[in-house]
């Protein structure tokens, strides 16, 4: 094997390994919302490329019947595109105000009118009561407390990146 092949096998292993993790992490996830995990089942069949701005490989996602595969080389092109900046396409996976935003102005959908919809409406109503599934390990009451912390978190590092872009607009502006 020449070290250039060598190399190859390893960067694909590699590469196997995270797609592994990152499939098993979305379908754990998923499961926790059993309504849009039926839902999707709706695009059953269908392959989805998720497309970052700077980032020359795309994510590529096939629907199956109970579960979503994250696919390393897709046979076809895509039934759906979701593309759009990491910081956007991160914000679909966050608090429904960050999804909203990135939804309607930082995230685009191609394909199929009536799959984009329903991509747009499954990702839009993805909702995850996090409370509730710490409490089964927790308890009701450490798991609210919790949730206050990471809720107050959120709206400091929230407060801290909105003086962050206003600071460096008014530094641009007048330098």
């Amino acid at each position: 094997m020449t070290p250039g092949a060598a190399h190859e096998q390893r960067d694909s292993g590699l590469l196997n390994i995270v797609l592994g993790a990152a499939e098993l992490a979305l379908n754990t996830v998923l499961r926790m919302d059993p309504y849009t995990q039926r839902e999707w089942a709706k695009l059953k069949d269908r392959l989805i490329a998720i497309e970052a701005t700077g980032v020359s490989q795309p994510i590529w996602i096939a629907v199956e019947a109970d579960r979503l595969r994250v696919v390393s080389r897709p046979q076809r092109e895509p039934d759906i595109r979701i593309a759009g900046s990491p910081i956007a396409l991160a914000r679909l996976t966050g608090p429904r105000r960050f999804r909203d935003s990135a939804l309607q102005s930082e995230v685009t959908f191609t394909g199929s009118p009536s799959e984009v919809a329903l991509a747009r409406e499954l990702i839009a109503g993805f909702e995850i009561d996090w409370e509730e599934h710490l409490s089964r390990v927790t308890g009701d009451v450490a798991a609210h407390q919790i949730g206050n912390v990471f809720r107050s978190a959120a709206r400091w590092l929230e407060q801290t990146a909105q003086a962050l872009v206003s600071d460096a607009g008014e530094y641009v502006r007048y330098e």
